[in-house]
């Protein structure tokens, strides 16, 4: 029995969540009217203020219901403060004495710290004894609830004037030397956009850190209304700018800078709004208008405010009040102080107080304050940074509590009463956190905010606690921001890199462009990072009915032309009253405001504008969470039948589009409360038929023109039939009848026409004998068909007939046939492992487990392995010159019994890299670039390749024969220079430097290698080509250089057996050590990180002589021990590496070149090689020093790294700038104090040829007089720092450039675009995230707000592991995750390396990234597809099932992609995107399909084996749909029944009638396809029966 789920007409969905769009409230949305009405567009002002602007003006009043009322001592005590600053005439008095107030950076230790005191002691008095608020808390008070009263207009300056005038004076009765020093945050802005954090300012001796709680400098722990002290520094907003204050002192009157006529440049309040986002970042109580005075800074940002205006007033003799319409506003309007009017507060008050000068000459910066200094650049004064001050911090004078002064004037509190938010987070507690690893503060620097965590307060309506609160998902759609151009990731053609656009622009696909391109939205000066590839773009919520807010942020990709990403935003929870009426807004770090769309009720997921007015209720169904983790679990369907994890967006109600337009991002205008879907009525019969003669004339008139057999009479419109086909694109495509010659004539028109959005599906039938066929023209346009409303069904007919319902009963057939054909013939499928990878990753599989072995190493070692085959394809043979060169080097190697010989010059000796003299490094990378010049390098360079890989790596040869390689390569270069010797490069002393830091060793400048991210365009081997084009690295991505505790540890083994394959521990096993530094100089799509191409960059034998140097030293051990004789590893293995197997050399073993070397060796074995005399009396290593043998004594580029341990380390490039690279130039070596290695009986043999006996080395010479070190002062050919150093977190901003390499050629144009998808489940290293929840008025460490181990199923279903990881490979305080998407490929040679942002902090969320493979255009392209993470922790792969849209199944990630239809590739990303979106979606939000992406990959770090074998999946192995397809299409139907959906609607009663469903035959590939499935049509069923072994018969 056949029986097929058929759904119709609209699956019911959300008509009764607990959700709903509302109506703004009156005001508010007035006042967004009135924004609109003045700035016009968002061009002219920053979104973020106008919408901040507005809803702090509401929110006023909803805090007003929260607010303790003030008691009659706290008036007195105002009053008090008032009438010592304010006269009984209503004027501001005059004071006995001007004071001064300085810039902060401008007072003495001294100073600052009476200051610091004074605001101390102010927060320790206590005006009323039975009130827990201080004197401080009473000031602050006087800000809340002013909104209208002191903002948003003229009264704005002077109402601050006087409040800041009163706390002054508040503190000048504790001490009557203090003023309030303002903070001039320009001098911060002119650091820099990236430097800017940093400033002086926000260390613990001037106000404290900004990155968080303050937890450091005089007001750390200071308690608040709404929880401890918080800043969040540069987020968003921006600082007041030197070019903002020359455009507010450009005008005449004080109309012209205060509004509401100003100009939003010259909006002197606008800047400070700004300003105190900037140092709040939305959490921050500075940013909250009504808590911003219970942070300190806030009166010092309002002093420099305030000299703004002083200046202003004192140059342009400005005493005008700006007209105003607002009575609040008015001239005599009293300001809120006493009896004094609006007009009082703008009068002369140089006379009470003046500020002193900040230095215009940029060469006197100095001279105002030693944390001063000039920016050379701009010649404006900036700000020292903390790292530059350099100063000691100084003692914490004291803690801050709500105690009492003893010293107080007022008498103590009855009961001692804290604050209840006082203790919500201890001291001792952060500092516990810190010992455990748990906090970190992070260095700022680059796109360090990416580490930073919101902490939010969790206030609402007077209460602190996090149980009040629910959250609920949004998605977040990005478009590529406007400000930046292009990223570091360039197509190639012709070996060429085309750098007009990046891969990721949408500019390369001119439909995407006109589509997606963007306007010139107003934004925060400075605001963005333009190297940045991650963006943070921040969600909130304000309360509409109650008093609380929070704020978030979700992270995106901004490389892609749009993306779209999840996020969970709190709001009030509805339980607590049954209703909760909040606002959500959405906006980036510039401020630019991304436009809300609310779910449609009853629609198919579509989203119209809105404004972000919501109302949650507890009705079902729930559409919030009591935490992330209950949202996460409801979003995402962990399948119990193995199949990928897959979100469901049904919860999200809100979409926000960030698309960069001009135009509004509000609506305007009175709202419905309840809007009327737009979709969810159906068109009339009278619609279907206008709309089908539109179709009609089109077809007919401008694709036909006069063609006589097909005559718009011709046509008959018969019916309409609305489809969806999984796509969620719901199109009512028409069906006409057309005799069967006007449809011959049709097509013959239409190809002469050349139509390519047309797609006929003609069905054929007579009545007569049922005879009854289906063709499809123009197939390739099946992909098009469910997406454009371009499609026609034409009935064609060869008898007449009026049976128009037997024609609409057969349109079921047409939409399985679309079903079917769309699951059916799918352009990727999977396939079967090539049997060398399968072998190998079993091998792997028996012999290291996933938690002691890096998943990546695995997978590497098996592909390369096999793709050496393919290497072989496409390399030229060697030349007969090369070969009588190689032939020649071994001659002169050699001995014809395969001892090497021993060289005229005596023992050469082999020093570390930076332990050269400037004359040594030169004439070592001339004589480097002398060989390359003249071909000869190349000819060394390629006996690393094709069938020779297999037989000298992945077992004991490996050290053996790349020492004689290095061998061969030293002596090429000493014919060019025989003073020359191959330097080491010891990478673990970079390791020493820090995760990040060790990217800025100075070997990757242009004085030793070259840089390292991207093609190396700097230093002595640029431009460099290799047989992949040019000269490539990506430093730091993926792998570890090496380090000194592995090193270490291999030291202390005593056989080779014990360090190399095939029987050393992974831990301890000297080539896959060698293998992760590979990596990590390569980063995979480096030539060092390719095998077959690792020598043509010169670091390969930098990097090698440090491998040979090891085991040197390991065997000096084994002297040591008493080891006469070197132990040969045994291998069991066919490979060619047992120790009686002769050493090769040359790509293929039975060449003539392997044989010219073998008989010039005398048929050199491995056990040979592994001999002592192969190196003994020929080379020897330089020691590396120790911290206590003093490591600067050893090179001008070590420092003591760990005193402890004893281990030196590298400087970084910036401290070793000024070092004299250029130097004296003599020829000294600078060695240990003149020692080599000669442990273990091993005897100098002479000096070393040329080698000076200089006592001192080359950088202490000259440079010593009288004992003492002279200070360099030569500064050419100096350390070149790159421009954007690398430090914590920077390295999202590389983008990863490839060769595109294929077959041997460079040509972009011969690949394509695959989407994939990453889902990432929350790494097992971090433990928590600087975020927490608060509960019982404190805050709950255990877990942070993200953590998924406060929901058991949750927990349950993301169960993790500890699979093995690169040493050092992760930040754990990164909140923004790189995963890497690569190809290898399986028929061509060809790789291809990318990287997709995810948020590490969410338990569960999903990237879509995008692959480059082979184009399939000229024949079938098999690919391996993987994806990992930086710590080396490989992905599993997960193919689409046959049959579904959304289900995904284990695969290995082989797959073969071919040109048929339906297309699933791009010939660039910004095709892929345009695929894959929807965004001519007739004014509602773009929407995604998941129609493009056929492989996904589950990061889920558990400890089970991460391959699939070719037995262990179900993949057709490159077969058509036919395979398996009954189990698969069961599948679907029985985890998700909704993946089979076709909604039909036509405009016939007909549809109420019964179908008669038949089925394809077999030859069509569709049969047995749906056995065992109902077909319900209108609620009823209809069993079809199998009366024939071929299939099912039509029943007419």
């Amino acid at each position: 029995m056949q029986k097929i789920i058929i759904l119709l007409l609209v699956t019911l969905h959300l008509t009764s969540g607990a959700i709903k769009e509302i109506k703004l409230n009156p005001k508010l949305q007035k006042c967004l009217d009135d924004q609109k009405a003045k700035y016009k567009m968002v061009g002219n002002a920053v979104g973020y203020n106008l919408y901040e602007t507005c809803i702090n003006m509401y929110v006023t009043s909803l805090l007003r219901r929260s607010m303790t009322d003030v008691t009659p001592r706290q008036k007195a005590y105002i009053r008090g403060l008032l009438g010592e600053v304010i006269g009984r005439n209503g004027r501001i008095k005059r004071q006995a004495r001007r004071r001064i107030r300085n810039e902060i950076r401008q007072m003495t230790d001294r100073q600052r710290e009476t200051y610091n005191n004074a605001v101390i002691a102010l927060k320790r008095q206590f005006p009323d004894p039975r009130d827990s608020r201080s004197s401080y808390d009473v000031i602050a008070d006087r800000h809340r609830g002013v909104l209208e009263l002191a903002h948003n207009g003229p009264v704005f300056p002077g109402w601050h004037r006087i409040y800041l005038l009163m706390y002054e004076q508040a503190l000048r009765r504790i001490d009557r030397s203090v003023t309030v020093p303002y903070y001039a945050s320009h001098l911060d802005d002119a650091m820099g956009q990236q430097e800017r954090s940093q400033s002086v300012v926000w260390s613990d001796r001037f106000f404290g850190n900004c990155d968080g709680q303050v937890i450091t400098g005089p007001f750390r722990n200071f308690a608040t209304p709404n929880g401890p002290l918080r800043r969040d520094c540069a987020l968003f907003g921006a600082p007041i700018s030197y070019e903002a204050i020359d455009n507010i002192m450009s005008n005449t009157l004080n109309a012209h800078i205060f509004l509401p006529n100003a100009r939003f440049d010259s909006s002197l309040e606008d800047h400070h709004n700004m300003l105190h986002v900037y140092i709040g970042g939305g959490t921050g109580q500075v940013s909250r208008l009504d808590f911003a005075p219970y942070d300190p800074c806030f009166f010092n940002l309002h002093a420099h405010v305030d000299k703004i205006w002083y200046d202003f007033q004192v140059r342009r003799s400005a005493t005008d009040y700006p007209p105003f319409r607002n009575p609040i506003h008015a001239p005599n309007a009293r300001v809120g102080f006493g009896n004094l009017t609006n007009r009082d507060s703008y009068t002369d008050i140089t006379r009470i107080y003046t500020y002193s000068s900040l230095p215009q000459d940029c060469s006197r910066c100095e001279e105002s304050s030693p944390y001063y200094t000039c920016n050379r650049q701009t010649q404006q004064c900036r700000s020292l940074s903390i790292s530059e001050a350099r100063f000691v911090q100084p003692r914490q004078t004291t803690d801050v509590t709500t105690e009492p002064s003893t010293n107080s004037n007022f008498s103590q509190p009855r009961k001692k009463r804290q604050s209840p938010i006082a203790d919500i987070i201890k001291n001792q507690d952060i500092e516990e956190l810190f010992k455990q690893n748990v906090i970190e503060t992070p260095k700022q620097c680059g796109d360090s905010v990416l580490k930073r965590s919101m902490q939010n307060s969790f206030y609402i309506d007077g209460f602190i606690d996090s149980n009040k609160w629910v959250y609920v998902a949004l998605e977040v759609i990005y478009n590529r921001a406007p400000e930046k151009t292009t990223y570091n990731s360039f197509p190639v053609h012709n070996g060429a890199r085309s750098t007009k656009y990046d891969i990721y622009s949408p500019y390369m696909l001119p439909k995407l462009t006109s589509e997606i391109r963007p306007g010139k939205p107003r934004g925060f000066k400075g605001c963005e990072n333009p190297s940045m590839n991650a963006a943070m773009i921040f969600i909130g919520s304000h309360g509409l009915n109650y008093y609380g807010d929070y704020k978030e942020y979700v992270v995106a990709d901004k490389r892609m032309a749009i993306s779209s990403t999840i996020g969970y935003v709190a709001v009030k929870s509805p339980e607590i009253n049954g209703t909760t009426e909040a606002i959500i807004s959405v906006h980036d770090a510039c401020g630019r405001i991304c436009k809300a769309y609310c779910y449609i009720p009853g629609s198919n997921s579509e989203y119209r504008r809105c404004n972000g007015a919501i109302q949650l209720t507890k009705d079902e169904p729930k559409m919030y969470g009591k935490n992330i983790a209950e949202c996460v679990e409801g979003m995402w369907n962990f399948s119990k039948m193995g199949f990928c994890p897959k979100s469901v967006k049904s919860d999200v109600f809100l979409k926000f589009y960030c698309d960069y337009k001009d135009d509004w991002p509000w609506e305007t205008g009175v709202q419905t409360a309840n809007p009327t879907p737009l979709t969810t009525s159906e068109p009339s019969t009278e619609e279907h038929v206008e709309n089908a003669m539109k179709m009609k004339s089109m077809l007919v008139s401008k694709e036909t023109g006069s063609s006589p057999n097909v005559h718009p009479e011709n046509f008959q419109y018969i019916s309409a039939i609305k489809i969806s086909i999984i796509t969620g694109v719901q199109n009512y495509v028409p069906i006409f009848t057309l005799k069967e010659d006007s449809l011959v004539e049709y097509k013959k028109e239409i190809d002469k026409k050349g139509t390519s959005k047309i797609m006929i599906i003609s069905i054929k039938y007579s009545t007569t004998n049922c005879e009854i066929s289906l063709s499809i023209e123009r197939p390739q346009l099946i992909a098009l068909a469910l997406s454009v409303a371009e499609v026609i069904i034409i009935v064609s007919y060869i008898s007449h007939t009026d049976d128009s319902l037997f024609i609409e009963q057969n349109m079921f057939r047409v939409l399985l046939f679309l079903t079917v054909l769309q699951y059916g013939v799918a352009k990727i499928t999977e396939m079967d492992l090539p049997p060398a990878i399968e072998q190998c990753l079993n091998k792997q599989r028996q012999k290291f487990d996933i938690k002691r072995a890096v998943g990546l190493y695995m997978y590497d070692s098996c592909v390369n392995m096999y793709i050496c085959k393919l290497v072989s394809k496409h390399v030229k043979k060697a030349s007969p010159e090369n070969q009588r060169y190689v032939n020649h080097l071994i001659n002169k190697v050699f001995h014809r019994d395969g001892r090497v010989k021993r060289q005229t010059g005596g023992v050469r000796t082999r020093y570390e890299i930076r332990q050269l003299s400037p004359r040594q490094l030169d004439r070592y990378h001339r004589a480097v670039n002398t060989l390359k010049e003249s071909g000869r390098y190349d000819a060394i360079a390629e006996l690393h390749r094709g069938h020779l890989i297999p037989q000298v790596h992945i077992g004991p040869a490996f050290a053996a024969w790349h020492r004689i390689y290095l061998i061969l390569y030293e002596t090429a270069l000493m014919e060019i220079d025989s003073s020359v010797t191959v330097p080491y490069y010891a990478s673990q002393l970079d390791d020493e430097i820090g995760r990040f830091e060790r990217l800025q060793s100075p070997v990757w400048t242009e004085t030793f290698f070259g840089n390292c991210d991207g093609f190396v365009t700097t230093g002595p081997f640029a431009n460099w080509r290799t047989p992949r084009g040019r000269l490539l690295r990506d430093c730091g991505l993926l792998g570890a250089p090496y380090n000194n505790d592995d090193i270490e540890r291999v030291m202390n083994k005593r056989l080779n057996s014990e360090i190399f394959h095939p029987s050393a521990s992974f831990d301890d096993n000297m080539e896959i050590m060698h293998d992760s530094v590979h990596g990590y100089i390569g980063g995979g799509n480096g030539d060092i990180s390719r095998l077959d191409n690792a020598p043509h960059d010169p670091v390969f034998w930098n990097h090698h002589a440090m491998v040979d140097k090891i085991w040197y030293e390991f065997r000096l051990r084994q002297r040591n021990r008493g080891m006469g004789t070197p132990d040969y590893p045994p291998n069991e293995d066919t490979n060619g590496q047992n120790e009686n197997d002769p050493v090769l050399f040359g790509e293929d073993p039975n060449s003539s070149l392997a044989s010219l070397l073998r008989q010039a060796t005398g048929g050199l074995t491995y056990r040979d090689a592994y001999q002592d005399n192969i190196f003994e009396g020929v080379y020897r290593y330089s020691e590396l020093p120790t911290c206590r043998s003093g490591c600067e004594s050893n090179s001008p580029y070590y420092t003591c790294g760990d005193e402890v341990r004893g281990y030196c380390r590298s400087l970084t490039a910036t401290e070793a700038e000024g070092l004299s690279a250029g130097g004296r130039g003599n020829s000294s070596r600078g060695r240990s104090g003149g020692r080599t290695v000669t442990e273990g009986g091993f005897r100098d043999r002479g000096r070393d040829s040329g080698r000076s006996t200089d006592p001192l080395p080359w950088w202490l010479q000259d440079n010593v007089s009288h004992g003492r070190f002279k200070r360099q002062t030569t500064r050419h050919n100096s350390v070149r720092t790159t421009p954007n150093e690398p430090c914590s977190g920077s390295l999202t901003e590389r983008s990863m450039q490839n060769s595109f390499y294929i077959d041997g050629k460079v040509d972009s144009g011969k690949w394509v675009y695959i989407a994939t998808e990453v889902v990432y489940s929350r790494p097992p290293e971090k433990k928590v995230y600087y975020s927490f929840p608060l509960k019982n008025d404190r805050a709950s460490h255990k877990y942070d707000i993200y953590s998924y181990h406060n929901n058991n199923n949750l927990e349950r279903k993301l169960s993790q592991g500890h699979p093995k990881t690169y040493s050092h490979c992760e930040t754990p305080h990164s909140n923004a995750a790189m995963i890497f998407v690569g190809s290898e490929g399986l028929n061509y040679y060809g790789n291809y390396k990318e990287y997709v942002v995810a948020d590490k902090r969410l338990a569960v969320s999903s990237s879509k990234g995008y692959v480059a493979v082979k184009s399939p255009e000229k024949s079938d392209t098999e690919v391996m597809i993987n994806a990992h993470d930086s710590c080396g922790r490989v992905c599993k792969a997960y193919c689409q099932v046959p049959g579904s849209k959304t289900l995904y199944r284990r695969c290995n990630g082989a797959l073969r992609i071919t040109r048929d239809t339906p297309k699933m590739y791009g010939s660039t990303i910004a095709e892929c995107l345009n695929d894959m979106w929807n965004l001519d979606n007739n004014g509602y939000c773009p929407s995604v399909t998941e129609r493009g992406v056929f492989i996904k990959f589950f990061c889920d770090y558990k400890d089970d084996w991460p391959f699939m074998n070719n037995s262990s999946h179900t993949g057709n192995s490159g077969s058509s749909f036919r395979r398996n397809n009954v189990t698969s299409i069961k599948s679907v139907l029985s985890e998700d029944h909704a993946d089979l959906v076709i909604m039909v609607k036509n405009i016939y009663a007909v549809s109420q009638q019964m179908y008669t469903l038949s089925v394809w035959k077999e030859d069509s590939g569709f049969s047995g396809a749906f056995q065992n499935f109902t077909l319900i049509s209108i609620g009823k069923c209809v069993d079809v029966t199998d009366q024939t072994p071929g299939g099912p018969v039509i029943n007419c």
